[in-house]
């Protein structure tokens, strides 16, 4: 049996908060935005086949997450996300919606219990997550406790849709809402940092931070004891397929930041089992000096 080609350093579980899946048509087209942009995209395969590479990873749970660009669309990409699902045990679906749809809780609301929550990306669809249109969404998803995972930060670009300005507004509006930030805010790190402290329903994914790859600049690496006094708070995540560089590259951003062996486990594994109700295999539990 191969042994998963997981980093040099970390052997231990994995679940992946940032996956994109599509089905093949919107995949391809997602592929080709990003080969527009001059990218080698290596990872260009249907989602069904993808499952295999994140398994060869160490990957053991990974989010499906997706996203549409126009209304009219949410419905029956939310159909295939929960058929996906079914056919992948390991998979943790996310349903999305648009905010010019007529209802955009209806297009949700049949699949809601088979879904861990929804994913809304403002770039691509073009309204904010503060957006009036989608309040009955966010406030069902307050009500039955599920998960609102969304780009809100300004990187890769900033348009009128994005910027934490919005994300604080939900908080305000949803203080029971359990909100996920991609991309751990950027370009607006240390302010999703700092509103860690404030909202205690708030988490921030690595996906594409700490790579250094060409997709985002270079961005800081907060120092050993922003890790320290956040670990609970941060979930690895890859943004697979929709990446650059190999699989083992996401990976081993995590194993170059300043954290302890605990607080590894808890980016890599813990972090998401307790936000996604997924398990973890036993790890040790130790106690971040503060």
């Amino acid at each position: 049996m191969t042994e998963p080609q997981t980093s040099a350093v970390y052997r231990g579980p994995i679940i992946d908060a940032h996956v994109h899946l599509f089905p093949w048509r919107m995949l391809q087209a997602v592929f080709k935005f990003f080969e527009g942009k001059g990218f080698v995209m290596p990872h260009k395969k249907p989602a069904e086949d993808l499952p295999a590479d994140l398994a060869a990873a160490g990957v053991g749970s990974y989010t499906v997450l997706n996203y549409v660009r126009q209304p009219g669309q949410a419905a029956a990409l939310n159909e295939w996300t929960v058929g996906f699902a079914a056919a992948h045990p390991e998979a943790i679906p996310f349903g999305t919606v648009h905010a010019a749809d007529p209802d955009p809780l209806a297009t949700i609301a049949p699949w809601l219990d088979r879904l861990a929550g929804v994913k809304i990306q403002p770039l691509v669809s073009e309204f904010g997550i503060d957006d009036p249109r989608i309040e009955p969404v966010l406030r069902r998803l307050e009500e039955t406790d599920k998960v609102l995972v969304a780009h809100a930060g300004t990187a890769p670009y900033a348009t009128e849709f994005v910027g934490l300005d919005r994300l604080e507004t939900v908080l305000r509006r949803h203080p029971g809402l359990r909100v996920l930030l991609a991309h751990m805010g950027a370009f607006e790190q240390d302010r999703a940092l700092g509103l860690l402290d404030e909202f205690p329903n708030l988490y921030l994914d690595t996906a594409v931070m700490f790579v250094w790859a060409e997709m985002f600049p270079k961005v800081p690496v907060p120092p050993a004891e922003v890790f320290c006094r956040y670990e609970d708070r941060i979930l690895f995540g890859s943004d697979f397929p929709l990446i650059n560089y190999p699989y083992a590259t996401a990976l081993e951003s995590i194993v170059r930041l300043p954290l302890s062996a605990a607080g590894r486990e808890k980016i890599y594994c813990r972090n998401a089992a307790r936000l996604f109700g997924r398990e973890c295999d036993a790890t040790r539990e130790a106690a971040c000096s503060r």
